[in-house]
C-alpha cells in the first residue's frame, strides 16, 4: 500500500480531484457541461453496467471548476482484493464552452490513476472516447503518465457521418444503392413510431431476438441494462426507439442516443418481414434526422469490421458515402501498479474468453441444426 501510495504523481498547480462526492444529481449536474458526453458516463448506466456499490465518481476541478470527470465501474472476485477499475469513454474533459485543453485531459488520467491504481490497487482501464484523427497530443500524454495500450492491434473502427451538412446533402452523398432502397421503403405502407417509453424497447425486443437468433449470435444482456437504465435518465438524456410497423407489427427498429457532440446508436434489428420492405433503411434515416436535430455534430455508426462483418459494413457505408469519413479509436489504455494484480485479472480474462467462446460454438451448432432444412442456409 504504502509503495502504491509512493508513486502517485501530484496534480498540477490549482487542479485538485474529488472521489465520490457528487451525490444526490450532483454527478448529472457535473457530466452535463461537456460536449464529450455520452450515455456510459451517466450513473443510470453505471448502476445497470456494475451495481451501484461498485460505481465511483471521480472529477477534476482547476480553481474551483469541474474540469473533467470521469465514471468507473469497478469489477472484484469476492474475497481477493485485487480487481479492474473500467472507464468506459472517459474522461469527459471537452467543455461545451469551447474548452478544450489537453492539459485538463492529462489531470483527469493523472488523478483516476492516483486513486484506483495507486490507493486502491487496481488494474486501471480507461477507453478515451477520442478518434485518432482527433487525439492531438493525447496518446503520448497517456504513455508520459504511465498507461500503456491494450490489446495492442484490436483497436475500434467506426464510420462518423458529418451531421453539419444539410439533410439534403446527407441524402445525395450517401451511395446510389442505399438511397433506391430508401427510396422503395418510402414508398412502402410501412407506420413509423417513435419515442422513449419502455412499451417501445418491449416491441423492439422480439425483432431484435430473431436476429440474434438468425445470425447464431448468443443474446447479450446489453440491451436488457440500456433498457431499465433508461428508466433512471433524465427525460432530455432518455435514448429514442424509432420502429418500423407493417401489418401493425414492428418488422425493423433502431436505438439511438444524442446526448454529446456525437450521436450514436446502439442497437439495430430487422426480421424477415422487414428485409422485404427495406424497412431498415427508413428506420435508420429516421433516426440520423433525430440525432441532427438534437443538435449533434455527428454521427458515429456504432462500428465496423469489413473482414468479419462484410454484409454490415456495406450496409453502414452506404449511408455514409461522401458524408463521412471511416476512423479508429485511439484505443484502450491501462496502468496496474502491481504485479500480481495484473497477472491475476489477466488470467482469469483468459479464462472467461474460453468460456465465451466455447458458449458461442454451442449456440451456434443449435442454430445451424435448426435451420438444417431451410434452403439456402450456410
Amino acid at each position: 500500500m504504502v509503495g502504491r501510495e509512493h508513486a502517485m504523481r501530484k496534480l498540477g498547480v490549482s487542479y485538485a480531484s474529488e472521489v465520490d462526492t457528487m451525490k444526490n444529481g450532483r454527478w448529472q449536474e457535473a457530466i452535463g457541461t461537456f460536449e464529450d458526453l455520452n450515455i456510459y458516463q451517466t450513473d443510470s448506466y453505471g448502476a445497470e453496467r456494475y451495481g451501484e456499490k461498485n460505481v465511483s465518481h471521480l472529477v477534476v476541478k482547476r480553481d474551483n471548476r469541474v474540469i473533467a470527470a470521469a465514471q468507473c465501474g469497478i469489477v472484484k472476485p469476492p474475497i481477493i482484493r485485487s480487481g479492474v477499475a473500467h472507464v468506459r469513454w472517459g474522461p469527459l474533459w471537452k467543455g461545451k464552452d469551447g474548452l478544450v485543453d489537453p492539459e485538463n485531459f492529462r489531470q483527469a488520467i493523472r488523478a483516476l490513476r492516483n486513486e484506483y491504481t495507486c490507493r486502491r490497487g487496481l488494474l486501471l482501464r480507461v477507453y478515451p472516447n477520442l478518434f485518432e484523427d482527433e487525439a492531438g497530443d493525447c496518446a503520448e500524454i497517456l504513455q508520459e503518465e504511465g498507461y500503456s495500450p491494450w490489446r495492442i492491434g484490436e483497436r475500434d473502427r467506426t464510420l462518423v457521418i458529418d451531421l453539419e451538412r444539410s439533410l439534403q446533402e446527407l441524402r445525395s452523398g450517401m451511395s446510389k444503392r442505399w438511397r433506391h432502397h430508401l427510396n422503395r421503403a418510402e414508398q412502402s405502407s410501412l407506420d413509423l413510431v417513435e419515442g422513449s417509453e419502455d412499451g417501445l424497447f418491449e416491441e423492439f425486443m422480439p425483432v431484435y431476438r430473431e436476429m440474434l437468433d438468425i445470425k447464431g449470435i448468443a443474446e447479450s444482456t446489453d440491451i436488457t441494462r440500456f433498457r431499465r437504465a433508461q428508466k433512471r435518465l433524465p427525460e432530455e438524456w432518455k435514448m429514442r426507439v424509432f420502429l418500423c410497423r407493417t401489418g401493425g407489427k414492428a418488422c425493423a427498429g433502431i436505438i439511438g442516443s444524442a446526448m454529446g457532440r456525437i450521436g450514436i446508436t446502439m442497437f439495430r434489428a430487422t426480421n424477415a418481414e422487414g428485409r422485404k420492405c427495406e424497412a431498415a433503411y427508413l428506420v435508420h434515416w429516421r433516426a440520423l434526422q433525430w440525432l441532427k436535430g438534437q443538435g449533434c455534430k455527428g454521427y458515429d455508426m456504432d462500428g465496423i469490421n469489413p473482414v468479419t462483418n462484410p454484409g454490415t459494413y456495406q450496409y453502414k457505408s452506404g449511408l455514409c458515402g461522401r458524408n463521412g469519413r471511416d476512423v479508429q479509436f485511439l484505443g484502450q489504455f491501462e496502468n496496474c501498479e502491481g504485479e500480481f494484480t495484473g497477472a491475476f485479472v489477466r488470467t482469469g480474462e483468459r479464462f472467461l474468453r474460453s468460456y465465451r467462446s466455447a458458449r458461442q460454438g454451442k449456440v451456434m451448432k443449435k442454430v445451424r441444426a435448426s435451420f438444417a432444412g431451410v434452403r439456402g442456409w450456410r
